[in-house]
């Protein structure tokens, strides 16, 4: 049986990178656009809630190879940077 589909009908600028690719593949790069922003920003969610769960959340680390257990706590907002910086985003 056919992938049941719908359209989307969709105005870009004129100066828009999609328009770059030859007419007959801009759909499916188009599509595959759209699938890769779904999927960041499903990995931008996960991220938020992995923050939220680290926010004073005390670490036990390791000085001089002896557990040390002190209320460090994570920078949600260094870590959330140097993330989207590994992913390629903002």
């Amino acid at each position: 049986m056919p992938e049941r589909t719908k359209r989307l009908d969709l105005r870009l600028p004129t100066d828009h990178p999609i328009w770059k690719y030859p007419k007959g593949t801009r759909g499916v790069i188009a599509r595959e656009w759209l699938n890769f922003g779904y999927k960041f920003s499903q990995i931008e969610e996960r991220l938020s809630q992995i923050e939220k769960r680290l926010e004073n959340t005390p670490i036990k680390h390791s000085v001089n190879n002896q557990n040390v257990d002190q209320s460090t706590t994570v920078d949600t907002k260094k870590l959330r940077t140097k993330v989207m910086n590994m992913l390629g985003g903002d």
